[in-house]
């Protein structure tokens, strides 16, 4: 975060009030250039905090007017900048064009004879739980992800989960999809620790 933060010289941090703790930790060493946070969180209610200025997203939302006159913009138009998670170096931006979110998008719901789970939280008992309930047939992911989630002390229990495909990022020109046999992963590699 605080690489990110830096390379990108950013103005607005929006932070999780699960995250408040670290980012409070840290906020001595994050960029001058932030000018504000932006809180998000499940409830409405107003967050304690020590960064300053810091703004609840939902009370925001409220009191903005629904009148918002949309710039005309080309589609070949930076609209976000994604950051890898920087598991094996420091992390790299990747811009997206407005022209590519639309044509993702597109693609994603002419694909959609299924649907998508975003679990939110990094609660990894959870993620699993939520695999299970809702029998997710895919899933997609970093390698910490599947480390993470194979580490949980009660993995075992979840052959039903761990028997369908996997897709990780191998680096950023390359994804693996493949039907990895997990639980044997789960026997060989339990408790490694990723350098």
């Amino acid at each position: 975060m605080l690489y990110t933060a830096k390379h990108t010289g950013d103005e607005v941090l929006v932070v999780r009030d699960e995250f408040l703790p670290l980012v409070e930790r840290v906020k001595d060493l994050l960029p001058k250039s932030l000018k504000l946070f932006l809180i998000t969180s499940d409830t409405s209610k107003t967050v304690e905090t020590k960064l300053e200025p810091a703004y609840n997203y939902e009370h925001l939302v409220e009191k903005a007017s629904s009148n918002y006159e949309f710039p005309d913009l080309d589609e070949n138009t930076d609209a976000t900048l994604f950051y890898t998670s920087g598991t094996t170096r420091l992390p790299k931006g990747v811009i997206f064009t407005h022209r590519q979110i639309v044509l993702h998008t597109f693609f994603v719901v002419m694909a959609s004879a299924f649907s998508f789970v975003l679990p939110g939280r990094y609660e990894w008992d959870y993620i699993l739980e939520l695999m299970r309930k809702e029998k997710v047939t895919y899933t997609y992911g970093v390698p910490t992800i599947l480390h993470a989630l194979v580490n949980r002390p009660k993995a075992e229990e979840y052959r039903d989960v761990f028997s369908r495909p996997f897709s990780f990022v191998e680096s950023m020109d390359k994804t693996r999809t493949s039907k990895i046999d997990v639980m044997k992963l789960i026997k060989k590699y339990k408790n490694l620790k990723l350098e």
